[in-house]
């Protein structure tokens, strides 16, 4: 028989043997996410006023043309850089989860653009300030979206995140014509910012 104190040393010895170094492990933790803290319903053609929609609520994208005009809708997000996220790698991420729409069961096609300035609610605003477009996002009807093209190394794959505090400002928009889908947007699905 071995004793107590042979038994102990000999499962000391292989806990340390076969444990992961700190820097493996955390590579394979689960990233954390930084939600929007506004996202805002804004009309192509600049066709009616913005409009606020709760951050954990539903988001629409679609682009119709009909006679001509192009009708439908973009959505417009804040994402604000918390405090855990210092010295961490970002980059964007879109769950297309169920219950949803879509307007082609193989996926469509969204890019996704930066806005230059603060987007509101406010009465007869009809901006969307859009500037540099990041990608191109492939959605599937349901599941994780890939990249299509990357037009920008910004959030399109991981990079230092940007100080606490900081904020970042985004616009979905449907590609082609007579496209468009819904999606949940809430914690794991939609648009987010995640670090690790």
């Amino acid at each position: 028989m071995f004793s107590k104190t042979t038994i102990v040393a000999f499962l000391t010895s292989l806990a340390l043997t076969s444990a992961a170094p700190a820097d493996e492990i955390s590579v394979r933790q689960a990233p954390a996410e930084i939600a929007p803290t506004t996202v805002i319903g804004h009309a192509l053609a600049d066709a009616w006023d913005n409009y606020c929609s709760a951050p954990t609520s539903y988001g629409y994208i679609a682009r119709n043309v009909w006679n001509g005009q192009e009708y439908g809708q973009t959505t417009l997000f804040t994402f604000t850089y918390p405090a855990a996220s210092a010295g961490k790698q970002c980059w964007l991420d879109f769950y297309h989860a169920q219950p949803s729409w879509i307007s082609n069961t193989n996926g469509i096609q969204v890019d996704v653009f930066t806005s230059w300035g603060e987007n509101t609610c406010n009465a007869g605003d009809k901006s969307n300030k859009r500037d540099a477009n990041l990608g191109r996002l492939n959605v599937p009807a349901t599941g994780a979206a890939t990249w299509a093209a990357k037009y920008s190394t910004s959030l399109t794959q991981k990079g230092p995140c940007k100080a606490p505090g900081s904020v970042e400002r985004l616009e979905l928009v449907a590609v082609g014509d007579n496209t468009g889908l819904s999606y949940p947007q809430g914690p794991g699905a939609g648009l987010r910012i995640l670090y690790a």
